[in-house]
């Protein structure tokens, strides 16, 4: 059974994010956009060889994290989330981006002209 601690006598909190099996692409890599399919602000990778850390390469072209010169060994890796409250937006906001979004169809249709009704 484990020990209790009175609430007032505790100064920090250990809060753990579980484990995610994230797959790896034919030629070694991970997309970003499946690391941040499952961590929402993920922005990276990174892990820990003794007591240095070590981010692991990103290929902002091609927008996929390179596996380690050393292939992806057993050891934890961890990711970096965005600093901010929320997660970077580049309208802004959703309500933005789908004014956006139905600007760009409405002048698709127009260059169309009104091709498919």
């Amino acid at each position: 059974m484990s020990e209790s601690v009175a609430p007032a006598s505790r100064k920090s909190l250990k809060v753990n994010v579980e484990s995610v099996e994230i797959p790896v692409e034919k030629d070694g890599s991970i997309l970003l956009s499946t690391l941040q399919s499952a961590f929402p602000g993920a922005h990276g990778l990174y892990f820990f060889d003794g007591s240095s850390k070590h981010a692991v390469k990103y290929d902002g072209k091609d927008a996929k994290i390179i596996a380690p010169e050393d292939g992806w060994n057993e050891r934890a890796y961890y990711t970096s989330l965005a600093h901010s409250r929320q997660a970077w937006q580049p309208y802004g906001s959703y309500e933005n981006a789908s004014k956006q979004f139905e600007r760009s169809v409405n002048a698709v249709q127009r260059m169309l002209g009104g091709f498919g009704r």
